[in-house]
């Protein structure tokens, strides 16, 4: 067995898995091919002033960082699942740049994890 290599950004990650390594690389492409996937769906439905489209890949995006446990785009996935309960575009607009630099950030981490693991 590989020894599980450290990474602040993953730590909560690791530790949950420490003694499955292949969970951790499995848990991580899974989060590089779904989390920008959800994002788009996310901003096609913010483009389409569509609601329901824009909370379901709000849900999805809450899902998938749950999972990886990363907290913050979980948090602002979240925050624009509850604005869209209100119909609050101007709230769900303020969270899209912050969201989408926090979903490049973690995918290319999590990129440069794999490739180092």
């Amino acid at each position: 067995m590989h020894a599980v290599e450290e990474h602040p950004r993953f730590d909560k990650l690791i530790r949950k898995y420490y003694c499955d390594q292949q969970m951790i690389r499995e848990l991580l492409k899974i989060l590089i091919r779904d989390l920008p996937k959800s994002l788009n769906e996310l901003e096609a439905g913010f483009m389409e002033m569509n609601m329901p489209k824009i909370r379901k890949a709000a849900h999805s995006l809450a899902n998938i960082s749950g999972t990886v446990l990363e907290s913050e785009i979980l948090e602002l996935a979240r925050k624009i699942e509850y604005a869209c309960t209100w119909e609050d575009v101007k709230e769900v607009e303020s969270y899209l740049p912050p969201l989408r630099e926090r979903v490049s950030e973690l995918c290319t981490e999590a990129g440069k994890y794999l490739l180092l693991s």
